[in-house]
């Protein structure tokens, strides 16, 4: 039994893969097998048992035999759960008439001279089995009772003969025994078939979950096997797809080239003729002549458009995009949607990071030209959908795109210009005397500047850190002070100390919050300060690396030939997106190598803007960078360039806010060449200017990207961020 269902369980793995269907009709088909094979065991088990039990008993004599025998021959009967009424009768018959011979052998029996056929068969459900006896507790009990049976029919039957009613009591006892008997082999039957349908429905359900399994891992390697087959499919057509295009392309150069030979050649020998025909003065030859030559011209006019329409068929299916509009827009919007989420991510970094006092932000422009994206794609697949690209999409956003945080903590020194009557900002203040515990070896004696300290009148600043130049008048708290003094006190963080005529009132003053402003008295109109003071920061730096350099990184070189031929003819389909707002950047040499139209430089005051605007084309963007030797930010770069390109200009270092503020605003219809334009918000910060350029005309500037390049200000980027346009006096 064991052997045949290890059979049949290699014949269910084995089925071969089909259609759903199919699939169906095998699983019936071997389910079918399965209980068939089931109730064949069974058959067989029911008469090894029956016979076992007979030879167990000793009752097995010739007739008996022959009828056991004659019983498992109708096996068919037995198949389909029929009982033969006529074998019960023939058995007892067969009793009545050999009952000396059954009670001789029931006495052998129960005197112990028999001895019952081994069998090997042994029932392990049984509760009462003795392991290794051959032979079931319930088997022994049944002996036990057949044996005490027959002594009982013996001696009833050895009386019988003297009283007709004895015997037929006797007869119809016989026959109710063997009736019961019938009906206990029938319900032991009945447990036998309801085990063996319990059998059939496990073997069944196996055999189905055998089925599914193999339905299930068909139907995936199914799926993979297409998935890698159309792989292969997709590469091979586009590797004879360009094969096609670059033989229809060499043909028709071939071609051109045969056509152009065959035309001079054939022009050579016209001339020839026309000329021999003209020395012999023959009218006939030269008609023929024309007529020949007209004709040739004909025939290679035919040929050459011949080739010229085949080459030119090739040409358009070489740059042309296949894939649907509504999948290339889907394309599109979804790289845009990264874009805008990227920008959003960037303009949270204050509140997600409220814990830092400053933040710097190094941040490219967030742009990408679609035609870039739309060709690549067309190389690499031909004819795509959305949902073919869509993983890859992301894979070359993360490319693109790059956002990486850092913090700092240091002591930071910054400078800037401050105009007379202008505020210097909030400042702590401490006070000193001239007492040895405030002067130590100076006690008692002049200030820095020469001068005896006053009170109401007298300040100092940090020797090494000034906040401001000595001399400086300022005003505080309602009284204007003149810098007179220096200590050493900016690392207790204090930017004044103040003179006091005592000490106690020294000491009472401790450190104060005063709002310092630039006193008029001052002889300048404008003070450089120096502030400085402890900060934690933190540095956001976004880098664009250039999508088009990306896309080509991916390709080989025969798709960068395919894919600069789609971005020339922008794939046939030049209404997909706006050509007048395409960025500019990623546009290999586009930043560097632009050329401003000559006429504007007619314009002598821009020409020098321009002549030292271009010296620092691709120096890299730098935070508060201002000078060649640290190279530029982009406020740092203008202020650079108007300061030093010989117009006159001198307005220090100043931020893209201070420029727009020196300005003259000018409406975006009459900007021209050598104004200044100015963005908000392309980094988080308040209102105002927060970048600046150079507008050069063309809708084209000139700034501090990252690097220093030309930049057309039309793009959807720019145009989100523009602020105004100014003009320097």
């Amino acid at each position: 039994m064991a052997e045949t269902d290890r059979r049949e369980s290699m014949n269910i793995s084995s089925l071969p893969r089909a259609e759903p269907e199919t699939a169906r009709l095998a699983e019936t088909e071997a389910i079918e097998t399965a209980m068939e094979a089931g109730k064949d065991r069974r058959i067989r088990r029911k008469a090894q048992d029956e016979r076992t039990e007979m030879d167990q008993t000793g009752l097995a004599d010739s007739s008996y035999e022959h009828d056991a025998r004659d019983h498992s021959m109708r096996a068919g009967d037995v198949r389909e759960g029929k009982v033969d009424q006529d074998i019960r009768d023939s058995r007892i018959q067969s009793r009545s008439h050999r009952r000396p011979r059954q009670g001789q052998a029931n006495s052998k029996l129960m005197e112990g001279e028999g001895s019952p056929k081994e069998s090997k068969l042994i029932y392990v459900d049984d509760e009462d089995a003795i392991p290794g006896s051959g032979m079931t507790g319930n088997l022994r009990k049944r002996m036990t009772a057949a044996a005490l049976n027959e002594g009982v029919h013996r001696r009833i039957s050895d009386q019988e003969d003297e009283n007709v009613g004895v015997e037929a009591s006797h007869r119809a006892e016989m026959l109710s025994e063997d009736a019961a008997r019938s009906v206990s082999a029938r319900a032991g039957q009945k447990l036998r078939e309801r085990s063996a349908s319990e059998v059939a429905e496990r073997e069944k359900t196996r055999a189905r979950e055998a089925l599914r399994d193999s339905a299930r891992k068909q139907a995936a390697g199914s799926a993979k096997n297409e998935a890698e087959r159309k792989g292969r499919l997709n590469k091979f057509f586009q590797k004879q797809r360009y094969k096609r295009q670059y033989a229809a392309a060499k043909y028709a150069e071939q071609k051109g080239e045969q056509i152009v030979v065959q035309n001079v050649r054939f022009t050579v020998r016209v001339k020839a003729a026309i000329r021999e025909a003209f020395a012999r003065k023959s009218r006939l030859a030269l008609v023929i002549g024309i007529l020949l030559l007209m004709f040739l011209l004909i025939m290679a006019a035919v040929s050459s458009c011949t080739a010229s329409i085949h080459g030119m068929s090739s040409s358009i299916m070489a740059t042309t995009y296949p894939s649907s509009d509504e999948d290339i827009h889907k394309t599109e919007d979804a790289y845009e949607d990264m874009e805008a989420r990227l920008n959003a991510q960037i303009s949270r970094m204050e509140s997600t990071h409220p814990e830092y006092d400053e933040y710097r932000y190094q941040v490219d422009e967030i742009s990408h030209n679609p035609y870039h994206l739309i060709s690549y794609f067309t190389t690499k697949y031909g004819e795509f959908t959305y949902a073919q690209v869509k993983d890859e999409l992301g894979e070359i956003f993360r490319e693109q795109y790059s956002l990486s945080t850092k913090s700092e903590t240091g002591t930071v020194t910054e400078t800037k210009t401050v105009r007379v009557g202008k505020s210097l900002g909030t400042v702590t203040t401490s006070g000193y005397c001239s007492c040895a515990i405030c002067c130590g070896i100076w006690a008692g004696g002049a200030t820095a500047s020469g001068k005896m300290p006053k009170a109401n009148h007298t300040i100092a600043v940090d020797a090494n850190n000034p906040i401001v130049p000595m001399g400086t008048h300022i005003v505080m708290n309602g009284t204007e002070y003149v810098v007179e003094d220096t200590g050493a006190f900016a690392r207790y963080g204090v930017d004044f100390d103040v003179y006091y005529s005592s000490h106690s009132q020294a000491s009472a003053h401790g450190h104060k919050k005063w709002e310092a402003y630039l006193a008029d008295s001052n002889g300048k109109k404008e003070i450089e300060v120096t502030t400085t003071h402890q900060v934690n920061r933190l540095n956001v730096t976004m880098t664009n690396h250039d999508l088009d350099s990306v896309l080509r990184a991916r390709m080989t070189k025969d798709e960068e030939v395919q894919y600069e031929l789609l971005n020339k003819t922008y794939g046939n389909r030049d209404y997909l997106f706006d050509l007048d707002s395409l960025p500019t950047y990623g546009a290999r040499g586009s930043g560097s190598n632009y050329k401003v139209p000559p006429e504007a430089l007619s314009d002598k005051r821009f020409a020098r803007m321009l002549h030292e605007a271009e010296k620092y084309l691709g120096y890299p963007y730098v935070w508060g960078g201002s000078s060649p030797s640290t190279s530029f930010d982009c406020s740092g770069y203008v202020s650079w360039v108007i300061n030093h390109c010989g117009n006159g200009w001198s307005y220090g270092r100043l931020g893209a806010e201070g420029l727009r503020q020196i300005c003259a605003k000018v409406s975006p219809s009459a900007a021209k060449p050598g104004d200044l334009i100015f963005f908000q918000y392309t980094y988080p910060c308040g209102p105002g200017a927060s970048h600046v350029g150079i507008y050069v005309g063309n809708g084209m500037m000139i700034h501090c990207g990252n690097p220093i390049q030309y930049t057309s200000v039309k793009t959807a980027y720019w145009q989100k961020h523009f602020l105004s346009y100014g003009r320097l006096p």
